[in-house]
C-alpha cells in the first residue's frame, strides 16, 4: 500500500516528467509555446524533481530539463527584401549569429559604417556573422546606400 506522500509524488512526477518532455521536444525552436509558459513548466518540473530527489545537485536538474538553453547562442535572420532589411531593428545577445539572406534580384551587400562586417550578397547568397561585443552596430547596402538596419547586442 502506498502512503499518502508516495502518492503525491508519484502525480507530480507523473506530471512533471511529460511536461519536461513536452518542452523539451517542442520548445522555443518551435516557436510553438511563449517563452514565460516554457520557463513555468522548466522551472516547476526541476523543482518537482528536486523536491522528490535530495541526492540531485541542482546544477544537474536544471541542465537534465535544459535550463541552460536560455544562455545558448542563438541564430538569428535577417531577409533583403525588396530593398529591404527585414527586420530593420534587431535586438541580439553576445555571441548570436545573425543571418542575412538576399532574396533580391539585385546585388547588395551587408556593410558596418565602422568596418567590422563588410559582405556582397548575390541573389539567394547568405551571409553570417556572430557578435564578440557588445554595442549598436548601423549597417547599409553599397550600392543602395538608402538601405539600412540597426543591430543591438546586448551582454548576457
Amino acid at each position: 500500500m502506498l502512503t499518502y506522500k508516495q502518492v503525491v509524488k508519484y502525480i507530480h512526477l507523473a506530471v512533471a516528467v511529460p511536461a519536461l518532455l513536452f518542452v523539451g521536444c517542442k520548445g522555443l525552436e518551435n516557436k510553438e509555446i511563449p517563452q514565460y509558459v516554457y520557463v513555468m513548466l522548466m522551472v516547476m518540473g526541476a523543482a518537482t524533481l528536486l523536491h522528490h530527489s535530495e541526492m540531485l545537485p541542482l546544477n544537474k536538474v536544471l541542465n537534465m530539463v535544459g535550463i541552460e538553453h536560455f544562455n545558448s547562442p542563438r541564430k538569428h535572420r535577417v531577409e533583403i527584401v525588396n530593398s529591404e532589411y527585414r527586420p530593420q531593428h534587431m535586438h541580439v545577445r553576445l555571441g548570436d549569429t545573425v543571418e542575412w539572406v538576399n532574396r533580391d534580384t539585385s546585388l547588395h551587400t551587408v556593410s558596418s559604417f565602422t568596418d567590422v562586417f563588410d559582405k556582397e550578397l548575390e541573389k539567394d547568397e547568405v551571409y553570417s556573422f556572430t557578435f564578440g561585443r557588445p554595442g549598436i552596430y548601423n549597417y547599409y547596402s553599397k550600392p543602395h546606400p538608402y538601405m539600412k538596419g540597426t543591430l543591438s547586442v546586448v551582454q548576457n
